[in-house]
């Protein structure tokens, strides 16, 4: 073989020995890209999971705001009646106090 020649298949055995480092990156890369990707895949579940569970909470508020008003409406209503009550109370009272004292005004004037 002559010196050139010689050369040539060194240069290409050089060549070859960069290409083979070069694909062996290249297939840790792949590997770490699948690993990657795998990840992304799982954390794109667990964001879906949280999103169903950030929903499910978001109804359960509205619901308890809801609940809240209507129990804050029959408190509201309940307070209304039992004033109406205390004032219908409170009058009849005072009718009772004026008719009593009637009474003892018309006893005292038949026991003159």
């Amino acid at each position: 073989m002559k010196k050139q020649e010689m050369n040539t298949v060194k240069q290409q055995e050089g060549e070859m020995d960069k290409m083979k480092v070069d694909l062996e990156k290249l297939r840790n890369s792949s590997g770490q890209v699948e690993k990657s990707s795998n990840k992304i895949t799982e954390l794109l579940a667990e964001i879906k999971a949280l999103k169903i569970e950030l929903e499910k909470e978001q109804i359960e508020k509205q619901d308890l705001i809801a609940e809240k008003e209507i129990m804050r409406k029959d408190k509201v209503e309940i307070a209304n009646k039992l004033t109406e009550e205390n004032n219908k109370l409170s009058a009849d009272l005072e009718l009772a106090k004026t008719q009593l004292d009637e009474q003892e005004k018309e006893l005292a004037g038949t026991l003159d």
